[in-house]
């Protein structure tokens, strides 16, 4: 009866523990998600109300990207600034 009782806290503990994890990496994977869609929304994504134009380039005129692929200009801008 010990070893029933002790299995069965164990396994109630480990699956707190799990639940635990799952609601730590979900709210980690929301926030990078988040994190990505303002990014895109906000430096990569023309607007039509904007004349064809990022927010960042009204907000930033000094922001200046060289090629197309503006995501990868972010992260070395990103990069050089750490």
């Amino acid at each position: 009866m010990l070893v029933t009782f002790s299995s069965r806290a164990l396994r109630l503990h480990h699956n707190q523990l799990i639940s635990k994890e799952k609601d730590l990496f979900s709210g980690v994977y929301h926030q990078s998600q988040t994190g990505g869609n303002l990014l895109h929304y906000n430096f990569i994504n023309k607007h039509g109300a904007l004349n064809g134009k990022s927010p960042s380039e009204l907000a930033i005129p000094s922001l200046q990207f060289e090629t197309p692929n503006r995501w990868l200009e972010l992260i070395n801008l990103a990069n050089k600034s750490i």
